[in-house]
């Protein structure tokens, strides 16, 4: 009997019959196989309010935003500038044990974010026209809430009796902030061989407060991270002639750092960390054009070097518990290559490939590293990496004697297995899968008006576009596609 199963039959005042194999998959008042429907979007979840009393789930969403661009010429110089706000307002029912009893659920009472964004640019030529440059300044700001009222059937964690199924609410509150200089300079070398070289400098800044307040205890962390890096790029190009081109492109790139957020029992002061990723890129790439222009491939070979990857953990911490949040793997690389065909056959029919193939490995950790009780391996795939994915896309363009047209097009797509957390669980294991799209769309001879139907996942395939697994409770739960679904739109250009 797993640990969730114990949390419900001290609910269901039924522990005899839930700790056996047959109890928990014919008695109703277990948590367990009794309530899989065998319909792969049903559920058995029950909503409840913070007294626990039954509600009906309504989701308030509301998102917004805008943006600004202004562009002026000076001479020959062009200025941009670049202006964003955005904000969103969620409150939200979650119960993630899909189960009609209160074995855990997860209410955002409030969800909300608010971010500005400005960036300056500024693009020319120099040298007679043989040097291309842009520079740049950025900025960015946010602030965000996230409160969280969890429910748990947990009586012994708690020490309280009668049970008591508030277990603790979170506020999570951030205060983060960017700044970056950057410059891109492109010469000719020669009128085939052109280089480029740029870099950018960023800092971050980021404070952190998480208040916890539980049946018998309150408490308040505080976190503040400051971080800063400057990562390179340089490449260089051949035009080996009018339609072909290859190169070469060498550039580096980091993640910030940041906070575990989620604990099950006692939350440290100060809090830990994880520390930053970084990444080195090599890439080499080949672009032609041929059969009279009816035809294009591009071939893209690549190679990236991870270190202190960030991965998705929940981790055990000495004397407090498991934390669900990011730890950093160690060292790892991720290469491959990517294939792009299209090609026009005769006149209306365009058909197009893509090929992705990956391999990756971990090269060292750092430390040991166990999540979810399971310890990495250097044998462990990393998530989100399958072996290959395959693209074909058919598109066929019927002219209107009116001027109008009509467009028909099918995109069928294929993805190899792959893992969505690092521990290759068979729980977090997605099998291959392939999906179909197919639309029409209909163009008015001004191309000002266009209507059309969309029908996705045409052949209602099932699979999860990812996966987690919650050790703490002995849960897994993951995010399934969407089944068939057709809609329709129209669109006007003012």
């Amino acid at each position: 009997m797993n640990q969730a199963q114990q949390q419900a039959h001290r609910v269901t005042g039924d522990p005899g019959s839930c700790t056996t194999p047959t109890g928990q998959a014919t008695n109703p008042a277990c948590y367990g196989p009794v309530y899989n429907t065998g319909d792969d979007y049903a559920n058995n979840s029950v909503f409840t309010d913070f007294d626990g009393n039954p509600v009906q789930a309504n989701q308030d969403i509301e998102v917004w935003g805008t943006n600004l661009t202004i562009d002026w010429t000076v001479g020959n110089l062009n200025i941009k500038s670049i202006t964003s706000y955005r904000e969103f307002d969620i409150f939200l029912f979650n119960d993630l044990d899909y189960s009609p009893h209160i074995v855990f659920a997860n209410t955002h009472p409030e969800y909300s974010q608010e971010q500005f964004s400005q960036e300056f640019q500024i693009t020319g030529l120099a040298m007679e026209d043989r040097l291309h440059y842009v520079v740049g300044l950025y900025y960015f700001e946010e602030e965000g809430l996230e409160d969280i009222f969890n429910q748990i059937a947990h009586v012994p964690f708690l020490g309280v009796t009668p049970p008591n199924f508030f277990f603790q609410n979170l506020a999570r509150r951030i205060d983060n902030e960017s700044k970056a200089v950057y410059a891109q300079l492109t010469y000719d070398i020669t009128d085939r061989w052109h280089a480029t070289i740029g870099s950018r400098w960023t800092e971050s800044d980021k404070t952190f407060v998480m208040d916890t307040e539980r049946p018998l205890s309150f408490s308040q962390q505080f976190g503040d991270l400051s971080e800063s890096e400057t990562t390179p790029m340089f490449s260089l190009s051949w035009d080996a002639n009018d339609s072909s081109m290859a190169y070469f492109t060498y550039s580096e790139g980091y993640r910030d750092g940041g906070y575990p957020a989620r604990f099950t029992g006692a939350v440290p002061n100060p809090l830990p960390t994880y520390d930053p990723e970084y990444v080195k890129n090599y890439e080499f790439g080949y672009k032609t054009t041929f059969a009279n222009g009816r035809a294009r491939a591009n071939l893209a070979l690549f190679q990236m070097d991870y270190e202190d990857m960030q991965i998705s953990a929940t981790s055990n911490l000495p004397g407090i518990g498991d934390n669900t949040s990011k730890a950093n793997l160690g060292n790892a690389t991720i290469s491959g290559f990517e294939l792009e065909l299209t090609a026009l056959i005769g006149d209306n029919l365009r058909l197009g490939l893509n090929l992705g193939v990956l391999d990756d490995e971990i090269d060292s950790f750092k430390g040991t590293l166990v999540s979810s009780g399971i310890t990495l391996s250097k044998s462990n795939d990393l998530p989100f990496t399958p072996d290959y994915t395959v693209a074909l896309t058919a598109a066929y363009d019927i002219p209107l004697e009116n001027g109008a047209g009509i467009t028909l097009r099918a995109d069928y797509s294929m993805k190899d297995d792959y893992y969505s957390r690092t521990e290759n669980i068979p729980e977090v294991l997605e099998k291959d899968h392939k999906t179909l799209n197919v639309s029409a769309r209909y163009f008015s001879p001004d191309d000002k008006w266009e209507a059309g139907v969309i029908i996705r996942n045409a052949t209602d395939e099932f699979y999860f576009q990812s996966r987690s697994i919650f050790s703490a409770f002995s849960m897994g739960f993951g995010q399934p596609v969407r089944p068939r679904s057709t809609s329709v739109f129209l669109k006007y250009k003012l």
